[in-house]
């Protein structure tokens, strides 16, 4: 049995299309028969079977499909030859076109759009003014949000957060708990992972890789920079200046002037102030030698 059915007295146009309110033949989910749902072109736009539902003056035509347990609320739209299935959900004024796939329990709202052959999948949530496009990929639980842009080949995955003005392209991809946001871009085929940190105008390309506590604001990344977790600290290169030690940021050649006197202040022990007296002057040489070089 059908559970919907076209009502061809309610049309209207849209870009060109002549598009149809549908009304439920019978109750299923959180609709009711009798209710009338959204727009479609044809029943090829939304299945017949599982649970899935086009609500208010949201609408899916060309040959695009909705099915599963999918819906599409508000005045979304989702088009040409793109997909939503599983349990996804787009909202607001969310656009799915090209031959993108939402599928999982994917969310799509507000402004985002979702096009070329991105996918969005698993507890994703993409919000605002966000561009997901070409043939990224965004899975897990990644919430990207702002009016960051996410193409090329990339792939957002893990608990990774995007927001801002924040640009992820090329071959590059986030995994774990990464943080990217600002004005930051990541690019080339860099890799962020664990709990790393790009802010700012931070330029990660080529091969580099940023992982566990590692935080950059400024400065072009080109390859992987110095990071080391030490017995008490984590130590990495916050800008091509400024060094961090756990929560302290300083100017390397402060470090490496004072880094007895900072060490017993914050109670490190001889042998601690030893050891970070090594990856101190290890920083140094790899940064500020080398630029004093060029």
């Amino acid at each position: 049995m059908k559970k919907y059915k076209i009502l061809r007295d309610t049309k209207i146009e849209y870009k060109s299309r002549t598009l149809y309110r549908i009304q439920a033949l019978k109750s299923f989910s959180n609709v009711k028969e009798g209710d009338v749902g959204g727009f479609i072109a044809r029943h090829y736009n939304l299945s017949h079977d599982g649970t899935c539902w086009i609500f208010d003056d949201a609408k899916v035509y060309d040959k695009a499909q909705v099915r599963d347990s999918a819906c599409v609320y508000d005045s979304a739209c989702v088009c040409d030859r793109s997909q939503v299935s599983d349990s996804a959900c787009i909202y607001d004024s969310a656009r799915v076109y090209g031959s993108a796939q939402v599928y999982g329990s994917a969310w799509i709202e507000d402004s985002a759009s979702v096009f070329g052959k991105a996918r969005v999948t698993g507890n994703a949530k993409i919000s605002d003014d966000v561009c997901i496009h070409g043939s990224a990929c965004v899975y897990d639980r990644a919430r990207i949000f702002g009016d960051a842009q996410v193409f090329g080949n990339a792939k957002i995955t893990g608990d990774t957060l995007v927001c801002d003005s924040v640009c992820v392209c090329d071959d590059a991809s986030t995994s774990g708990k990464a943080e990217i946001f600002g004005s930051a871009c990541v690019c080339g085929s860099a890799e962020i992972s664990g709990d790393a940190q790009v802010s700012g105008t931070s330029v990660v390309g080529r091969n580099a890789k940023f992982f566990g506590q590692s935080a950059v604001k400024t400065g072009e990344w080109l390859e992987t920079p110095l990071q080391i977790q030490g017995s008490k600290h984590f130590l990495n290169m916050l800008t091509p200046e400024i060094l961090k030690i756990g929560c302290l940021k300083k100017p390397l050649e402060r470090w490496l002037k004072n880094y007895r006197s900072i060490g017993k202040r914050y109670q490190y022990t001889i042998a601690e102030i030893e050891e970070y007296e090594k990856y101190i002057k290890a920083f140094h040489h790899r940064y500020a030698e080398k630029k004093g070089e060029e």
